[in-house]
């Protein structure tokens, strides 16, 4: 698996539209969502075959704390960035999509499953702004999740 990324010039809808199943949107722009903060970037599960097919047009890398298989994209003009991934912490498109919200032609992760992915990244990365990061976001999903 390559350690890399796609750098060329996409959009989102570009993207979205060659997969075959309704990816779901994790991380920073699924807290962007719920209106709990802001967020630039693009995280997503997507299928096992989705995933297949757009390794071999993107090529993939191994990143994150626990050697996650993914396929990043960026595009310099627009500065949009993709991460695709096929499961993080053993969460995969088919346990994710469980509890997701339809949201047009994608999937947006629930709270709870969000909550679960934060406090992962908090147990297993080794690096000091993915653990800030999440310890924020964690704040955020649980205060939310009391309102619620």
């Amino acid at each position: 698996m390559a350690t890399s990324h796609y750098e060329g010039k996409f959009t989102l809808t570009n993207i979205l539209q060659q997969l075959k199943y309704p990816p779901i949107l994790i991380g920073g722009k699924a807290l962007d969502y719920y209106n709990l903060r802001k967020s630039d970037d693009y995280d997503f599960v997507i299928s096992k075959s989705d995933f297949k097919k757009l390794s071999k047009e993107y090529g993939t890398f191994k990143d994150f704390p626990v050697e996650t298989p993914g396929i990043k994209l960026f595009n310099p003009s627009t500065d949009l960035e993709i991460d695709l991934f096929l499961s993080l912490f053993a969460m995969d498109y088919k346990y994710l999509k469980a509890n997701s919200i339809k949201h047009g032609n994608i999937l947006i992760c629930s709270l709870q499953d969000l909550l679960k992915l934060k406090k992962n990244a908090l147990k297993y990365s080794d690096s000091s702004r993915v653990k800030s990061k999440a310890k924020k976001d964690i704040k955020l999903i649980e205060n939310r999740l009391k309102d619620d």
